[in-house]
């Protein structure tokens, strides 16, 4: 056993959205964090949180799974952010990342050429922090990197 408890939790899970409201936000995610915080007895870290700002969400049976606005997500990492920092058991939270750096058009690689092409109805390759422009170079996506750059940096 080790001395740590390492999850990925996203918003979208099917254990997340069906989870009581937590005590303080009324979010089925505090509410899922707060039930782990219960049953754990080692510290927690979130090791992977994030939203996908693929163009669609393709999925209708799996609610949350890419379609985000960019101009949406900042708030929604603000939520994430309050739900772990003041859920009940918050103290069991040593941490969380959000995923990820950036957008990885490769991520699925359904055919050799999947890397040169950004696909609208995947939403695994739309999870970044920053874009990747068609030179190479990295774009922010809108308020998302000064929003982490906030959250990580203020008391």
């Amino acid at each position: 056993m080790g001395d740590l408890i390492c999850l990925n939790v996203y918003t979208y899970a099917r254990g997340v959205m069906t989870s009581p409201p937590g005590s303080v936000s009324g979010t089925t995610y505090q509410g899922y964090l707060e039930q782990l915080a219960r049953e754990m007895d080692k510290p927690i870290l979130v090791t992977q949180v994030g939203l996908s700002t693929s163009p669609i969400e393709p999925k209708a049976w799996v609610p949350g799974f890419g379609g985000h606005r960019v101009t949406d997500v900042p708030a929604m990492l603000r939520a994430i952010w309050n739900d772990i920092r003041t859920a009940r058991g918050h103290e069991k939270f040593c941490g969380l990342t959000f995923f990820e750096f950036q957008d990885e058009w490769w991520k699925s690689g359904e055919d050799p050429t999947d890397c040169r092409r950004h696909e609208a109805d995947d939403p695994e390759e739309w999870f970044g922090i920053y874009a990747v422009d068609a030179d190479g170079t990295l774009a922010p996506k809108g308020d998302i990197p000064a929003t982490v750059k906030d959250l990580f940096t203020s008391q």
